[in-house]
């Protein structure tokens, strides 16, 4: 049996060994990828790079498809409140049919740097290169979803003078001599370049996932390396008498080939090991995994900030390891920054489409109406959020009350309809019922 002191000793070395060794291939990964990347400046992802990303890479996916889905998930509400409501009923129904179209045309923007939604406008033209004759529109038949793989610039207004100078007007099919005139379609922007850079990038912006390649590359080396290191998380270890020796001898790599199997076989059918008491010994060596959710955590974090997505969503695969935590904050400022996106890049292009529905024959036979989009909030507050808000409510209409400041009919107003008090207020009413006690004969009250 080895000697207590040179087992310790031994053990010890080892175990400082496979710590050494414990993140080797880590580095091996990070050392590979700064060969790769490079130190000397970016470089454009290609086509074939990008689709291999979304298609392999769950956090690059889900970078591109989180917030178009969020931007989606509660979708448009039309209010025509000057309307008849089936009016409106009708116009719900198309925008509704083609909220899976806007989806697909952010996400596409996103991943590839543009997309359009190419509109089958009726306007009696069928040489799609002449702009749309919106006073002649009679219906639109489908919508069509390209990325910018499919569809390129071909000539821009020229013109400085012009409202639309530097913008496209021409677009052409990739590998087709068909050309679409751009008020025929809806335009979706990726990540917003200079207009000399789009030019130069084929008259698109970036895909959201170059600007954060780098960081993506670092994170998921990161993640893999750990994680391959972890079959070597126990070592085991069979110390042989004279092992270098016996392996030199003729014979010596069969007999310890034959050793070691023999063993491997016992100790899995049994759950035992047998070794000779005088030449063997056998332990395992635990590695010290100490500080490596820290390492991720910071390798997360960093990609995290190289995006526009929160840590919470975007590493949603890991909230509860700590690395990526969920907080009523983070939801506010989430559900915040998708309504700004929905606002920027969503509205506009829906409003478009709205106008050239309501431009055509079969709704409102031509006639523009007044009318508004709203996008519900994706926050929502909990059970105890809404019973303190109420409560706060409740508080702030008594003393409003107690002063005169509101009525009991404005603050029922409030609380059957769900609007602020302030918005219940009806100055309008109090002006002319001051007006009418003016006007009433003297000795006669009101009807009440």
């Amino acid at each position: 049996m080895t000697e207590p002191t040179a087992y310790h000793t031994d053990t010890a070395e080892l175990e400082q060994l496979r710590a050494d060794s414990a993140f080797w291939s880590l580095f091996s990964g990070l050392q590979q990828l700064s060969q790769v990347s490079g130190s000397g400046g970016a470089r454009l992802l290609s086509w074939i790079e990008i689709d291999n990303l979304y298609r392999f890479n769950p956090f690059a996916a889900t970078l591109v498809d989180l917030l178009p889905d969020s931007m989606t998930q509660k979708w448009v509400i039309f209010k025509a409140t000057d309307q008849p409501p089936e009016v409106s009923s009708t116009i719900q129904k198309q925008v509704d049919k083609v909220a899976d179209k806007f989806n697909e045309a952010l996400k596409l923007a996103r991943k590839y740097g543009g997309s359009v939604i190419l509109l089958g406008a009726d306007d009696g033209n069928l040489d799609y290169r002449q702009p749309l004759n919106e006073r002649n529109l009679r219906t639109i038949r489908w919508l069509n979803v390209l990325s910018s793989q499919e569809i390129k610039p071909h000539s821009y207004n020229d013109d400085p003078l012009s409202p639309n100078y530097g913008d496209v007007e021409l677009y052409q099919l990739t590998g087709s001599a068909m050309f679409v005139h751009s008020s025929r379609l809806l335009r979706f922007d990726g990540v917003k370049l200079s207009r000399a850079e789009m030019k130069a990038n084929g008259g698109w912006g970036d895909s959201v996932l170059n600007r954060c390649y780098k960081e993506l590359l670092n994170f998921t080396s990161t993640h893999d390396s750990i994680f391959a290191s972890l079959k070597d998380f126990n070592q085991r270890v069979l110390k042989m008498k004279a092992l270098a020796t016996t392996i030199a001898q003729p014979g010596g790599s069969a007999k310890i080939t034959d050793r070691l199997t023999q063993t491997a076989k016992t100790l899995s059918s049994f759950g035992l090991m047998a070794l000779d008491a005088e030449n063997e010994d056998y332990f395992i060596v635990a590695r010290n995994y100490a500080g490596v959710l820290e390492l991720l955590k910071h390798a997360a974090q960093i990609f995290a900030g190289a995006t526009d997505i929160p840590p919470s969503k975007l590493l949603s695969l890991f909230n509860s390891s700590g690395i990526a935590s969920e907080d009523s904050t983070q939801e506010r400022y989430w559900s915040g920054y998708v309504a700004n996106r929905q606002n920027r890049d969503l509205l506009p292009q829906l409003e478009r489409y709205i106008n050239l529905l309501l431009s055509t024959e079969n709704i409102t036979r031509g006639e523009l109406i007044h009318y508004e989009l709203e996008f519900p909030s994706l926050f929502q507050l909990t059970q105890q959020e809404e019973q303190a808000l109420k409560d706060s409510q409740s508080a702030t209409a008594e003393r409003y009350a107690k002063i005169g400041a509101v009525t009991p009919d404005e603050v029922a107003r409030a609380l059957a309809e769900g609007i602020a008090l302030e918005s219940a207020i009806d100055l309008d009413a109090r002006a002319k019922e001051r007006a009418a006690l003016v006007q009433m004969p003297e000795g006669v009250a009101p009807i009440q």
